[in-house]
């Protein structure tokens, strides 16, 4: 009888064991390191076990059976209140995890957002980075072009500069020129008029030897003639010359 009792209080303890292990794995407690796994054992194993345990049980054939109930009582307590507790541990922990969770997506959707108005910021600083370099591309072009415009007025600058000293310099040669033409106009109408002289003196002095010669009469009208015609031809060489100033 004893042996039959003792097999059924391990079949009951072998249910029990494995009604805590569906409930963990039902209820996901958290991890804790796994029990080592029973070693099969053998039929003649288990014979020498039950024969073990007769011998031990008519050894113990003094105690009472009292104290036998309740030996049996204290493993059987401690098991279903460990089993409470780890039945009772999943529900404390779904609340929390379903409070984490909300948590979590509450983040997730403030990330999301802020995700947005970044993203929002950078095409906007993308828009604005490719309208500053159009920009700067057309201000290098004008900037370019007013170089070369720059350039182009100073070389045409240089070209009048050049011009109008060779003006200035033209201009004062005609001065020069015009002086010296002057001088020798001057030069010549005052040789003219000292050669007019001579020569009228020279023409006295021969009439006066032909009046000698061939008579009075013969010679006053040798004189007269000879002495209008070049009076005449010295006058008319005598006619100063006018310049144009623009000609000169």
């Amino acid at each position: 009888m004893k042996n039959d009792h003792y097999l059924i209080v391990c079949a009951e303890l072998e249910t029990e064991v494995a009604l805590l292990r569906e409930t963990a794995q039902s209820a996901q407690p958290p991890e804790f390191p796994k029990p080592p796994s029973p070693s099969p054992v053998s039929p003649t194993d288990r014979q020498d076990a039950v024969v073990s345990v007769v011998a031990d049980c008519k050894t113990s054939e003094t105690q009472t059976s009292d104290d036998s109930n309740s030996g049996l009582t204290t493993p059987t307590t401690t098991i279903t209140t460990q089993t409470e507790n780890a039945a009772s541990r999943p529900e404390e922990s779904v609340p929390d995890l379903q409070n984490q969770l909300a948590e979590s997506q509450a983040a997730y959707t403030q990330l999301e957002a802020r995700f947005l108005v970044v993203s929002d910021r950078l095409s906007r600083s993308d828009e604005k980075n490719s309208r500053l370099e159009a920009t700067v591309a057309q201000l290098e072009m004008e900037s370019s072009t007013i170089g070369e415009y720059i350039t182009l007025f100073a070389h045409r600058r240089m070209l009048a500069t050049k011009r109008a000293r060779l003006r200035e310099a033209l201009l004062a040669r005609l001065v020069s020129d015009r002086r010296t033409l002057r001088k020798r106009l001057s030069t010549l109408m005052a040789s003219a008029a000292a050669g007019e002289v001579t020569h009228d003196a020279t023409e006295h002095t021969d009439d006066d030897d032909d009046h000698e010669h061939h008579g009075h009469s013969h010679t006053v009208a040798d004189n007269h003639c000879e002495s209008t015609v070049p009076e005449k031809l010295f006058i008319g060489s005598l006619v100063p010359i006018r310049f144009d100033k623009g000609r000169v």
